[in-house]
Parts: structure tokens; C-alpha cells; sequence
């Protein structure tokens, strides 16, 4: 049976006779033949007709055949299949062609035709009776056509549209199983010439005991081959990578760096809860990897409290200053991401205040910051991440003073790994104690005003003291932060440097708990979902896990097809959810964003979405994206589950690499830049696609982010059974959807589900990324189905914690460095 499925590149519809600019799909599986508005099909015990009805009535046979597979050894070790030919003339290119794959010990040859001129069926008998050739000729009548043209000549080849040869490739590979061990698709024109050895036959023999589909690649116009062979036994994923899984029967945490997580278990051994634990992690990774985060970011934090089942968020987001503006990157969009102007107003201290006294405060205040605050004045060993991330941004260490923390002063360059890290500006906050010093060496003298007449009359009893430990012992940190001397230092740092962030817009920051309404749930058959609400991207990442719940009871993992229909199932649902995204921004701003969100996690548009996806690739419009994403970088992720069953997952970023390359002078904090966050109405993005003006500079407005921090909740039990998050940027919702697909889905274990090779399609641009070891033959067959795939370093770095038969399994990501190790009790 046959069944068929239409597109056109053209604005015109595809006619009923299938033209050359249609593509057609077919295969062997469902009787369904819509190419014109009357057909009959009409089956025997040896073929399907197909018929036109109507004044012109046409009726054309297609063969049916027994393709059952015999036991025993199959009479030919290589099959050819032709694909149709209206006619064969050419005795010549027969006579090339025949010798061409006889040289590689083809013995069998399958003729899809219409007509064979007598020279080259004369040709066809001759292989057949001395050279003991087996060809079949295969009567393969055109589709039906309308019969009419204006052109004086046609060429009668001109007329096999892609209908005969993609219904011909399908029965040949059916036809071929009863008597050939190996087959080729090819045409006339392709000429295969193995590279390292001497016929095709020596390279299959390589496979002995493998059943292998060859695919052939001739470049055009050149002397170019090359090959691709792909087993139909189900390929293995690459083996387990150095990503640590702990086994705790008590408690867990995981983070990107091993002491921060031995410092979360601390904390909780000691008493503290999910949230506090959480905190001290927070403190720690903005000490040991500076690059990713710290006190000039900002995060979001999801909590579940086990024992009233709830769910809250905390919306600690980077806010645009009073002072921005639409077009302020106009003709310098370089501004937004380096540079003094570049900084959204930081929400990191604020939200860490705010979830230990909505959420946390089993443990002093102080207590969270010691380890942090010990490991500074130890001296900090640098990680393999720093030290690959301070060699990427050498340059940009080296020419900016403020960063004269990662120069060491014994080489005069950039710290290596394995060295250790002292005198961090993080040890001196800068007060009238020792302000003296610094005015001497002229370290600090433009702040000579300033102390005269701030800091002297508001800390003149302050001694010297690093910004941590000030901000541990402090009984108020927000308000010496973001409303206090801090504040005008900042506020003075900044004029001075150019920037635009005020004192006023640190004191007009606020965290916010977000109310239970606003909280992004999704309801899947087996668990409860819960995540931050916009600018969070979360709702894309549950949407993107919406879809495929409702098809997940489909899903075989016992054949390549099957495999390969779950991956594409995949990357399609993560089109569509990220065609969406572009509609999101600041939910203060974006009247509609919350409930765009909530639309994406409903069973309706979930079932919508799987309504429309198909066997194939389509055109980006096709998933309803407009706008180009932004791309945000440079994230850290945090997962703890507490003796009580309590769950954090919290994600916190300075968005790139250092942020925006400059740091506070007086008190080492390394600034975001979240401007960058924002779409700038004058650049679209490299493929052309114009920004999404949900998401344009606004005053007081928190950019969207792809960080998606969520808890999944067994429905059963009410207990978290997956806190899983990750950094990436935007890789982060396929980084996540990918490895709770996995986890909860297909039933890996969280470890293999993180150190298995992952996909990511954002939709724009409308192109399938893979990590470089993706099994090969997932990678060909998606790219049969039209995707365009292409191959990167990494995508994402995931931490997580996975609940199984009483035990949890934290697994940390190899790929954020060997220090990424998970820790718990």
C-alpha cells in the first residue's frame, strides 16, 4: 500500500499529477493516494490499480510482491537498484554503468521502466546469458499525468517525477530482501569509487555479520565521493563520560563545582534547608567560577516545599535602568555586551536575601557565606572551566584593569588552571578604615570627593573588611547593597566610567515572589511540572515536554526507524515551542505574556502541535516564528533536595563569559551584561530574522532568558522525583526538555540521560545542531527527513537530581569541567 504526502517551494498549490517542484513522500504502509479528486484503488493477490475516473478514465498497475525475508543466506551478495527511467536508450551509459558496479561484485540488478530500446535490451540479454547477471526489469508505469503540453518535444525521463522514484526506492529495498544481502540506490549518473579499497564488496566484508543500507553521495560538477554506511541494528550511544553520579540515601546536591556542592551538603548536615543550602552554593560558584555568575547577576530560583506540596519561584532578574531606552545600542550593539552600559541593574544579593527569609533561615545568615569567604582568603585554586574560559577572554583580562584579579602578578598574565587565585578584590572592600593607603598610591583618588562627603559621615566607624564577610554580618545586606554606602559607591563608579546605572536604580530593585498564579505548571500523565513564569523561558521547555507526553506511549526504542521517529519527534515539538517564544517578554510589560505561557503547557495546544507534525522537516514559517531569539550565555545551575523532600533548582548568570568584562573597582563584583538580553530593533540576526519587540529596552524591564529551572513532581506520591536545570544559554530549554524526555520518558538513568549526545533547534535559524558524537546514522536519517544538521562542540551543561526506589542519584555535566562533581549524604 502507498501513501502519499505533498509540498511545493512555490506559492502554487502541488498539482494532481505531482510536478517537478513537489516533493513527494512515500511508503509501504497505508492506502491513501489524494493526487487527484476522483481515484479508485482496486488491489489483487498481485496488484494495486490505481484509476482516474472520469471522461478521460486511466488506469495503471503498480506490482505487488511477497517481501518476507527466507531463512538461510541470501543468493546475492550485492543488488543494484536503478530508479525509473521513462526510457532506456543509451546503450552506452548502460554498458558504463553495469561494468562500473559488476567491478564491485554486483550480481543482481533491479530496471524500474517504461520502455527499453532494442540495443540495450540486446545489452541487458548479453550480461544475463554470459555473464550470469541476474537483472530484473521491473514495469513501473508513470503516474498518472494530464496528457497535454505545448512543447514540441518532450523527453520522456522529463516525465518521471518524484513520485516513481521514491515509490520505486521503497520497492526495491522490499523486493530485495528475499535475494540480496547488500543493496545500492543509485542512478545513471553515480558512479561509486571506495576510498582505501580495492570494490564496495571489500568494504561491506568490514560489516560481516551486520546487516548495512549504504547511502551514496556523489558531489556535482566534481571528482568528489564520498560514502556513508549506517547499520539498521540499533546504534549504541557513546559511552559513559567522567560526569560523576552520586548515590545518596539522605540528601543531594549538585552544582558546577565540587566544593561548592560539598558546602551545600554541609550546610544541610548542619540543619539548613533546601533554600539555604542553595544559598551557600550560590555564594560559592560566584568565588570558584566568577565567569559564569556572582553578585552583579541575577538568577531564578524554583522551590518545592514537601510539606505543603507547593510550588513558589523567585524572579531574581537583571532589570533595564531608568536611564535606558530603546535605540541606546543603535549602530553599537558591541555596547550591549561590553562595557559600563552594558549592566542590567543585578538582582543576585536581592533574591539570595529574599529566599532565605521567605524560604530559608534554618542557619545564621553568616554561616552561608564562610566556607565562601575561608576559600577567598585560602587563596582559590583556578578550575579547568576558569582556566579554559580566562585563555578564551585572555585578551580581554589583560586590557581591562578592572579584572587585574585573574592576572597573576608572577607571570603578568592570565592565571593557568591549576594555580591558585590571591588577593581578590573580594577580600578589600573599600572604607574609610583604608581609604588613607589607597589615596597615597593614587589607587582611589578620584573617589576623594566622595569619601568626603558619603562614605565619612555614614561609615566613619567602618573597619577594613572584604565585601563578603560585610554583606555576611550585615543585619540588613539589602539595604547596604542596594540603599546604603554601597550604593553611592557604585553610583559613583559607574558615572565615572560612563555607565548609566544609578543609585535610585539599585533602590528601586525588588525581587519578587511570584504569586502561585503566576507560576508556570504543566500537567503531564505521571508528574506536575513547576518553573518560572517570563522572562523564564520555562514554558517553553514544559511545552516542548507537554507534546511529547501525549505521543511518549508511541515510543519504541527497539529499531533505527523507531529511534529516529523519536528524535525528529523531538526536534519538531522543540521548533513549534520555540516559534513561540519570540512572543514572550517582562510579564510587567507583555500584557499577554503569562498567558502565552500558560497556553504553551495546555493539553489543546499540545495536541494541536502534534496535529501538525509530520514524517518530514518543514519551512521555518511553518512553526509560526517570526522573531529572532537573542542569545544568552554564560549561566550556572544549582539542584538540592533536603532530608524533608524539600527541591531547589536554581539558575543564576551574569549572562557572557566575565559578563560585560568589567568589574566594580573597589569591590571586585564582576558586572552582567544583561542589555544584551534585550532584541535591539536594528539587528536581526545572522539569517535576517528581525528582533522581537516583546522583548525591546524598556525602563525597569527584566529581558527574557532561556533558563528554565524545574522540579517535576510524581503525581502518585506528591514527592519531587526530578530537579533538573542547566547553563547554556539557549540551549538550556533543549538541554533540559532532552534529558527529562530521557529520564522520565524512555527510562534512562539521569547519568546516561546527561552524558548521551543531544540535539537543539531553536527554529531560527531553522537548523538541527548535534554534538560531534551523535551516532552517525541518527544523524543521516534526520537529514533524510529534511533537517539540516550540523555539528558542534556542546550543548548545555546540566546539573540534576534524580529520585529512584528511595535513593537519589545526583549527576553533575563532564562537559562544564572535571570539577563538576555533585555531593550529599
Amino acid at each position: 500500500m502507498i501513501s502519499f504526502e505533498t509540498r511545493t517551494d512555490s506559492t502554487q498549490e502541488c498539482p494532481w499529477f505531482f510536478a517537478p517542484k513537489c516533493e513527494l513522500l512515500g511508503h509501504f504502509v497505508i492506502a491513501d493516494v489524494p493526487f487527484a479528486p476522483k481515484v479508485l484503488l482496486q488491489s489483487s493477490a498481485t496488484s494495486l490499480m490505481i484509476s482516474r475516473v472520469g471522461p478521460n478514465s486511466q488506469r495503471y498497475p503498480l506490482p505487488l510482491y511477497d517481501a518476507r525475508v527466507p531463512p538461510g543466506p541470501r543468493k546475492h551478495k550485492l543488488g543494484v537498484c536503478l530508479q525509473p527511467i521513462a526510457l532506456y536508450a543509451d546503450w552506452t551509459q548502460v554498458i558504463t554503468y553495469m561494468e562500473a558496479w559488476i567491478s564491485h561484485g554486483a550480481t543482481k540488478f533491479y530496471f524500474f521502466v517504461q520502455l527499453i530500446s532494442e540495443e540495450v535490451e540486446a545489452i541487458i540479454q548479453l550480461y544475463e546469458r554470459d555473464q550470469g547477471i541476474s537483472i530484473t526489469r521491473v514495469p513501473w508505469p508513470l503516474f498518472p499525468i494530464d496528457g497535454t503540453t505545448t512543447a514540441d518535444y518532450v523527453d520522456p525521463n522529463d516525465m518521471v517525477f518524484r513520485a516513481e522514484a521514491i515509490t520505486a526506492i521503497d520497492a526495491c529495498i522490499l523486493r530485495s530482501r528475499s535475494e540480496v544481502e547488500f543493496l545500492a540506490l543509485s542512478d545513471f549518473d553515480e558512479i561509486f569509487v571506495p576510498m582505501g579499497d580495492r570494490s564496495l564488496i571489500d568494504l561491506l566484508w568490514k560489516t560481516k555479520g551486520t546487516r548495512m543500507e549504504c547511502f551514496i553521495d556523489k558531489e556535482r560538477y566534481s571528482n568528489n565521493f564520498s560514502t556513508e554506511f549506517v547499520s539498521s541494528q540499533v546504534p549504541e550511544w557513546p559511552g559513559s563520560k567522567d560526569s560523576l553520579n552520586g548515590r545518596y540515601a539522605i540528601a543531594a546536591v549538585a552544582s558546577d563545582h565540587v566544593r561548592c556542592s560539598e558546602i551545600g551538603r554541609d550546610v544541610l548536615i548542619q540543619g539548613g534547608n533546601a533554600v539555604d543550602a542553595a544559598i551557600a552554593v550560590t555564594i560559592c560558584l560566584g568565588v570558584v567560577h566568577p565567569m559564569s555568575s556572582g553578585l552583579g547577576g541575577g538568577h531564578f530560583m524554583t522551590i518545592y516545599n514537601a510539606t505543603t506540596r507547593t510550588c513558589n519561584v523567585v524572579d531574581a532578574r537583571e532589570r533595564a535602568p531608568a536611564a535606558a531606552y530603546q535605540d541606546m545600542f543603535k549602530g553599537d550593539g558591541d555596547a550591549a555586551q561590553k562595557g559600563w552600559r552594558a549592566m542590567g541593574v543585578a538582582g543576585e544579593l536581592h533574591g539570595l536575601r529574599t529566599e532565605y527569609e521567605n524560604f530559608g533561615g534554618s542557619l545564621p545568615w553568616k554561616r552561608l557565606f564562610e566556607p565562601s569567604i575561608d576559600m577567598l582568603n585560602r587563596g582559590v585554586p583556578v578550575s579547568e572551566a576558569l582556566g579554559v574560559t580566562m585563555t578564551t577572554e585572555r585578551d580581554s583580562i589583560l586590557n581591562e584593569s578592572t579584572l587585574s584579579d585573574f592576572v597573576n602578578p608572577a607571570t603578568n598574565d592570565i592565571y593557568a588552571r591549576g594555580d591558585i587565585m590571591k588577593g581578590r578584590k573580594m577580600l578589600r572592600l573599600i572604607s574609610p578604615g583604608n581609604l588613607r593607603d589607597l589615596f597615597e598610591d593614587n589607587t582611589l583618588s578620584r573617589y576623594a570627593p566622595l569619601w568626603q562627603k558619603q562614605w565619612q559621615s555614614r561609615v566613619a566607624d567602618e573597619t577594613a573588611r572584604d565585601t563578603l564577610r560585610f554583606l555576611s554580618e550585615s543585619a540588613d545586606p539589602i539595604k547596604d547593597f542596594y540603599d546604603g554606602w554601597m550604593t553611592e559607591q557604585f553610583d559613583y563608579e559607574f558615572k565615572d566610567n560612563g555607565g548609566i546605572i544609578t543609585a535610585d536604580d539599585f533602590r528601586n530593585y525588588r525581587s519578587i515572589v511570584r504569586k502561585s498564579d503566576e507560576i508556570i505548571r504543566t500537567n503531564l500523565s505521571d508528574f506536575l511540572i513547576c518553573g518560572p513564569p517570563p522572562p523564564s523561558s520555562s514554558a517553553v521547555t514544559q511545552g516542548i515536554l507537554k507534546i511529547i507526553d501525549l505521543v511518549a506511549p508511541q515510543f519504541d526504542q527497539t529499531t533505527v526507524k523507531s529511534n529516529v521517529d523519536i528524535l525528529h519527534t523531538y526536534v519538531e515539538a522543540a521548533k513549534f515551542a520555540y516559534g513561540v517564544r519570540s512572543e514572550f517578554g517582562d510579564m510587567d510589560f507583555i500584557k499577554d505574556a503569562l498567558e502565552i505561557a500558560r497556553n504553551m503547557t495546555s493539553d489543546e495546544f499540545a495536541r494541536s502541535i502534534v496535529e501538525r507534525i509530520t514524517d518530514r522537516s518543514h519551512a521555518t514559517s511553518y512553526y509560526g516564528g517570526k522573531f529572532a531569539p537573542t542569545t544568552d550565555r554564560g549561566t550556572t545551575n544549582i539542584a538540592v533536595i533536603d532530608k524533608d523532600g524539600n527541591a531547589v533548582v536554581s539558575t543564576t548568570t551574569i549572562n557572557l563569559l566575565f559578563g560585560a568584562r568589567v568589574a566594580s573597582e573597589s569591590t571586585g563584583i564582576i558586572w552582567n551584561c544583561q542589555m544584551d538580553d534585550f532584541s535591539l530593533p536594528d539587528r536581526p540576526n545572522f539569517y535576517g530574522y528581525p528582533p522581537a519587540p516583546a522583548n525591546f529596552i524598556r525602563p525597569g524591564k527584566r529581558p527574557m532568558s532561556s533558563i528554565s529551572p524545574l522540579i517535576f513532581v510524581n503525581k502518585t506520591s506528591n514527592k519531587v522525583e526530578l530537579a533538573l536545570g542547566a547553563a547554556g544559554g539557549s540551549t538550556i530549554i533543549s538541554t533540559v526538555s532532552t534529558i527529562a524526555t530521557r529520564v522520565l520518558k524512555l527510562g534512562w538513568d539521569l547519568k546516561t540521560a546527561i552524558d548521551a549526545p543531544r540535539l537543539h533547534d531553536q527554529l531560527l535559524p531553522n537548523v538541527t545542531e548535534y554534538e560531534r558524537n551523535f551516532p552517525q546514522e541518527y544523524v543521516s536519517k534526520l537529514s533524510r527527513r529534511g533537517h539540516i544538521m550540523q555539528k558542534i562542540q556542546a550543548i548545555g551543561e546540566a546539573t540534576g537530581i534524580h529520585v529512584k526506589e528511595g535513593q537519589l542519584y545526583a549527576t553533575c555535566d563532564f562537559r562544564k569541567g572535571a570539577e563538576s562533581q555533585p555531593a550529599g549524604y
